[in-house]
């Protein structure tokens, strides 16, 4: 690993992640995706496609808060997009947003950041969030009981109008969208464990298509270098 931020399993999801936004381009350009539930249901498909049967993908993961997250935000719970589990443990969590022609309110990505800001090893002993995933038909007693692994990978992905104005990383981490409760609400720059994946679109003159991803934090950064190494 190029750094004890890194594990295998982190980084394996960082890649099937790459990959599985590379294939939810291709159901845009095709018009399978018309609204966020849509983006969702292809993320989910392209990531269990390409991750290992050892890893399990879930959607509208419900986190119940501590009751210090519960003193925080004043609410027991909140919803998460996508969750990726290995070994019981949450190595992945994705946040998504939908808005090719515009993009989302900056209170709605700050909501999102603040969802992913609870997915991490608290410094509080008591501090923790849970993490239920009821099976179906069957009893509480058969629900799923996840930790989260300390490397976690946190991600917010958008699809926003070219004219957004996430050109650059500083530009999507302003005080506008940035946490201003929670773990995160201290922090001036990216977290080492967050990334955001921005994808631009636009339309040419033959009203086409046209789209820019741009991968942002620490953990791309990351992936790229170890790639460049396996490379050299």
């Amino acid at each position: 690993m190029a750094s004890n931020l890194d594990t295998t399993e982190t980084t394996e999801f960082l890649e099937k992640l790459k990959a599985a936004w590379q294939a939810s381009l291709k159901d845009y350009e095709g018009r399978r995706i018309n609204g966020e539930h849509a983006l969702q249901a292809s993320m989910y498909r392209h990531l269990c496609d390409r991750l290992p049967a050892t890893y399990r993908v879930f959607t509208e993961a419900v986190i119940r808060l501590s009751d210090a997250g519960v003193t925080e935000t004043s609410k027991k719970k909140v919803v998460v997009d996508i969750l990726i589990e290995h070994d019981l443990k949450v190595i992945g969590a994705i946040e998504i947003k939908f808005t090719p022609r515009g993009s989302a309110p900056d209170k709605h990505i700050r909501k999102d950041l603040t969802s992913l800001a609870f997915l991490t090893n608290r410094r509080a002993g008591g501090d923790r969030v849970s993490i239920e995933m009821p099976r179906y038909c069957g009893t509480d007693a058969d629900s799923i009981t996840l930790s989260v692994h300390p490397q976690r990978k946190l991600i917010f992905a958008t699809y926003c109008a070219a004219g957004a104005g996430y050109a650059k990383e500083e530009d999507f981490w302003s005080k506008d969208r940035r946490p201003v409760s929670g773990y995160w609400k201290e922090r001036a720059a990216m977290p080492p464990n967050f990334g955001a994946i921005v994808v631009a679109t636009s339309v040419d003159s033959q009203h086409r298509s046209q789209h820019q991803i741009k991968y942002f934090g620490a953990p791309f950064k990351r992936l790229l270098e170890q790639v460049r190494v396996a490379d050299a």
